[in-house]
């Protein structure tokens, strides 16, 4: 008999302590920064409130909550939206905040606590906050609105059809199926112009979007970027002079990895030999060319282009730089586009672009940048005229 009044004893001690440990999560927690705030509020009723201010959005979360060993867990009631939030766990420091170890299903790297207010809710306002949200009304809106979004995707794919049977293949939206490589790729047949997002892995903080035209030969698109993509940047200073010659200059190119021609035409162009170079500088390469001659530079060691530069007769010298930020050019890059409206011509095949209707994105305003102040001189930019592979 005194055994089981001694076990009876000790299941009545266990569920009081996990009844304490249960109530101790019961209250309101805060965290705050620029612009945000939030207040996490466990209410006796097995039930919570979850509100949210950032900048002019307020959100009210509301769900039930649970203790599993010391471990609240948070289970978000039904939203009217196609995202649920994921799972929710945190657990009570020493000092009686909140310290998530689980947020939206990813484990919590960084230490997220939220403070222990010290002032309890009034009953009437938990009683508030315990009642869960209606959002029929909400969700009654989310369907119209998906409705009408579905009327609009289906006539600008009724439009994207029509202008494709005018135009060709050649002409639409095309996206990577690899999510590892995300790629857009639009063509306009019309202005025969294409436009590109650079996957993540390959973007830098200017050259975001590939801009560019294309010509189709063979049922295959050759896309060319545009100037302000190129690996270097030429630029000229004018000044009166009887010489028939013209300086040179190559600022930060070694010229192991340039092949420079000169001449009436590309044809009858003669190399410039590594001897026809002085060092001004540790930096600096000059040379002297004929004025009436153009100028061809082959830049690269694999695949070379070649960049196309006449040497006006007004000019006095010519300084070629790199450009000053990372680049990636192409040159008549081919695209094709097989039966399936698929492509798989691009970055080795590594991903796969579908066809897809159309979205908006748009390449930032081209950079304007300050020409270069050089030798005390003011130099202005100086386009190419053509840009070309070097032929094998």
């Amino acid at each position: 008999m005194n055994i089981q009044k001694t076990i009876i004893a000790i299941l009545l001690l266990c569920s009081v302590v996990a009844g304490a440990q249960t109530n101790d999560f019961i209250g309101s927690y805060y965290y705050t920064k620029m612009e945000y705030a939030e207040q996490l509020h466990i209410l006796p009723s097995q039930r919570f409130s979850w509100q949210q201010v950032y900048g002019a959005v307020d959100k009210d979360l509301r769900g039930k909550w649970s203790v599993t060993g010391d471990t609240l867990q948070l289970v978000f009631d039904e939203l009217p939206s196609e995202v649920q939030p994921g799972k929710f766990e945190a657990v009570l420091t020493d000092s009686g905040s909140l310290n998530f170890i689980t947020f939206d299903s990813q484990p919590v790297t960084n230490e997220r606590n939220l403070q222990a207010f010290e002032k309890k809710l009034p009953p009437e306002i938990a009683q508030k906050l315990a009642q869960p949200i209606d959002y029929s009304e909400a969700i009654a809106a989310q369907k119209e609105r998906v409705q009408q979004q579905k009327t609009a995707d289906q006539k600008r794919f009724e439009k994207f059809n029509a202008e494709r049977k005018k135009y060709g293949k050649y002409h639409g939206f095309f996206k990577s199926q690899n999510k590892d490589l995300p790629f857009q790729l639009a063509f306009n047949a019309r202005y025969h112009q294409f436009i590109a997002t650079r996957p993540d892995s390959l973007r830098d903080q200017v050259a975001t979007y590939l801009v560019g035209d294309f010509k189709v030969k063979n049922d295959t698109a050759y896309a060319t970027t545009n100037p302000d993509q190129d690996e270097i940047k030429v630029f000229a200073y004018n000044a009166e002079t009887s010489s028939e010659k013209i300086q040179i200059y190559l600022k930060n190119l070694d010229p192991k990895h340039l092949q420079l021609q000169t001449g009436k035409t590309f044809a009858s162009s003669n190399f410039v030999t590594a001897e026809a170079f002085q060092k001004e500088s540790d930096s600096v390469q000059r040379l002297r060319l004929e004025k009436s001659d153009s100028l061809w530079v082959a830049v690269g060691e694999k695949e070379r282009h070649i960049y196309s530069f006449p040497l006006a007769e007004g000019n006095h010298s010519i300084l070629i730089k790199p450009t000053a930020y990372p680049v990636e050019t192409w040159v008549e890059q081919p695209i094709f586009i097989n039966s399936k409206d698929e492509i798989h011509t691009l970055f080795n095949g590594k991903t796969i672009l579908k066809l897809s209707t159309g979205e908006g994105f748009y390449p930032p305003l081209k950079m304007m940048s300050t020409p270069p102040n050089f030798n005390g001189k003011r130099y202005f930019p100086v386009e190419r005229q053509q840009l070309f592979k070097m032929k094998e």
